[in-house]
């Protein structure tokens, strides 16, 4: 259900207890989307920047177990970024005011939303969200928090399967806010 909802919706966020797999999940989502799709920039954004470089040793880590005849040619490997010789390339940063400004994102990965602090979270989306709407997709997971955090507030707008009228709305099983919620 995650990586279906991954891949056939633009915008997706997961709610799940800990330790249920769902950001090793999304790390694969991740590697195979920047190896088979090319000119792909894919942000990686965690409340700190050592969780951010965990997603990506596991992303590293299930790199180098591909098959050679699957696995993408490389061009710079390291702690923070993967570039592909498809000209994708995976990036890994700590949610800040200035996350991803500047890039071209064609894939956020939001981790742990629910967990970054507030004034930081909502600086990183406003900066961030001129390039989500030009097509770019935006995945979010996290452990639940408050009822009121920015997470929640997207949380609860996926799960809102009516329209504007309160009309029922769930042709694509998006909600009101265009992110499709998986639990």
């Amino acid at each position: 259900d995650i990586i279906r909802g991954f891949h056939e919706h633009r915008n997706c966020e997961v709610l799940t207890a800990r330790q249920m797999g769902k950001t090793t999940t999304a790390g694969a989502y991740l590697l195979w989307y920047a190896m088979f799709n090319p000119d792909k920039t894919i942000l990686i954004a965690a409340n700190v920047l050592r969780q951010a470089l965990e997603i990506m040793h596991r992303i590293r880590t299930t790199y180098e177990l591909c098959p050679d005849h699957i696995r993408a040619g490389v061009i710079a490997y390291n702690k923070s970024s993967i570039e592909f010789d498809n000209g994708s390339r995976i990036v890994a940063q700590a949610t800040t005011p200035n996350t991803g400004r500047g890039m071209s994102i064609s894939l956020l990965y939001v981790d742990e939303m629910a967990f970054a602090a507030p004034g930081l979270l909502e600086d990183m989306w406003t900066s961030l969200s001129p390039t989500l709407s030009t097509g770019g997709k935006a995945i979010i997971t996290s452990t639940p928090k408050t009822d009121v955090d920015m997470f929640a507030k997207i949380w609860k707008g996926a799960n809102d399967l009516t329209d504007e009228y309160g009309n029922p709305n769930s042709e694509n099983g998006e909600g009101r806010n265009g992110y499709y919620a998986v639990s």
